[in-house]
């Protein structure tokens, strides 16, 4: 149980929101 298993579909939404780099 890490908080990384929590962050890890935050971090993809975001990634695929700043899909523009």
């Amino acid at each position: 149980m890490h908080i990384y298993q929590k962050v890890i579909p935050y971090i993809e939404a975001v990634r695929q929101t700043h899909t523009r780099c």
